[in-house]
């Protein structure tokens, strides 16, 4: 096997698992109830200012299909992401994962 080949399917290996291990994980947030908290924070946040979905991914620099995912459910936020919401939105990291109530930042 050529040194080009085997480095690629390393790579495509260590996707594999990685996208296995965010469907596996995805799965266990859904279960606790994780993901449904944070899905309808977001919106809420993202609706109460005016924003559209497109405007948000603008922040992230990522695309408005994933933004949407991270509303519907489907796809749990980075935790990168995750700051930079909270960041935007003026409000802490611990509101938008549902640990409290409480929006300030302390």
């Amino acid at each position: 096997m050529k040194k080009e080949s085997v480095a690629q399917l390393k790579t495509e290996l260590c996707e594999d698992d990685v996208a296995e291990m965010r469907r596996l994980q995805n799965q266990y947030l859904k279960k606790e109830g994780l993901v449904f908290i944070i899905e309808l924070r977001l919106k809420e946040l993202r609706l109460k200012n005016l924003y559209t979905i497109k405007e948000i991914a603008g922040v992230l620099g990522c695309t408005a299909s994933l933004v949407s995912r991270y509303e519907n459910g489907s796809r749990m936020p980075r935790a990168d992401y995750l700051v930079k919401l909270a960041d935007f939105y003026d409000v802490s990291v611990d509101y938008l994962l549902g640990l409290t109530e409480d929006k300030e930042r302390h």
